[in-house]
């Protein structure tokens, strides 16, 4: 876990120390000189000394200072004097209060309240449920020649609520979220599975068209995707040739092949992150034939 900070009678750093009655003058006239600190999830604030209670009242319905949220930390968010910060799962700028009343000291029965100005700069709201879709154009001098849908293969998946509890934790939190194995691509390719129409992942190009270019269509974006492709010559040896590939340069989501007569498997690996975290990954295969 990561300390926010320490309460002390004293002013902190990193906090606006204000008597209650008086805080909405306090925090006009402090605001603009408040740090601003990233949030992660896990910070704690710590009260250190005596302290009577802890007398922050629950918001009935949210509250603003100015384009600011505030957020109050409740009696029952401590345990011995610490709370773990949650912030709502928009990102935004917040300001993240406590009303401690003090019980020792030149402070006794002074109710102050401090503020800290929290930042979430990640927005959640918009994963989806499930692992995005992908598809495949491929195009040439502007005209879309196929589309086709990408085999999907070995994926971990963690939607917003899930994703959510798993960077608190550190951890999959059971029942939240999915993870599944799939076949390598030269696996895959054998077509053993008769439940399976591979036509559907297939694309014959034809001969007679250089520059083709191929199109990754995702329903939602990946933070980074990476390209390998095989012969089908290779199909079945995944032991001798899993990672002995030919790397495909991929500029934004496309990149562009030659008509060399061959036919070619293709995995694309994708994955997606907010910030430092990694909510998602997935693998993709699918087939073009220039050779057709």
């Amino acid at each position: 876990m990561e300390n926010l900070s320490t309460l002390f009678k004293e002013c902190d750093v990193k906090a606006i120390r204000c008597v209650v009655v008086s805080c909405t003058n306090c925090l006009a006239d402090n605001l603009d000189n408040l740090p601003e600190i990233q949030f992660v999830p896990g910070m704690q604030i710590i009260i250190d000394g005596e302290f009577g209670l802890i007398a922050t009242f629950p918001q009935e319905h949210p509250e603003y200072f100015g384009d600011y949220r505030l957020l109050g930390l409740l009696d029952e968010n401590f345990v011995n004097g610490i709370a773990t910060v949650t912030l709502p799962l928009s990102s935004g700028t917040y300001l993240v209060y406590v009303d401690v009343h003090w019980s020792g000291g030149d402070d006794e029965f002074t109710l102050l309240r401090y503020v800290f100005k929290l930042v979430r700069d990640f927005e959640l709201d918009d994963i989806p449920e499930s692992s995005p879709s992908l598809y495949i154009s491929v195009g040439a001098e502007g005209t879309e020649l196929h589309r086709i849908r990408a085999a999907q293969g070995t994926t971990s998946w963690f939607p917003a609520f899930a994703f959510m509890d798993r960077i608190q934790t550190g951890d999959t939190v059971p029942g939240f979220g999915y993870e599944a194995s799939g076949e390598h691509p030269l696996d895959f390719w054998r077509e053993t599975w008769e439940c399976i129409d591979f036509g559907a992942f297939r694309a014959d190009v034809g001969s007679g068209i250089n520059n083709i270019e191929v199109r990754l269509d995702f329903g939602f974006p990946p933070t980074s995707l990476s390209v390998r492709r095989w012969s089908t010559d290779f199909i079945g040896m995944t032991s001798e040739m899993w990672n002995i590939y030919e790397a495909i340069e991929v500029t934004g989501n496309v990149f562009f092949i030659h008509n060399d007569g061959s036919d070619y498997i293709y995995e694309v690996v994708a994955s997606w992150a907010r910030g430092e975290h990694s909510f998602g990954s997935a693998s993709y295969t699918f087939r073009l034939n220039t050779a057709a």
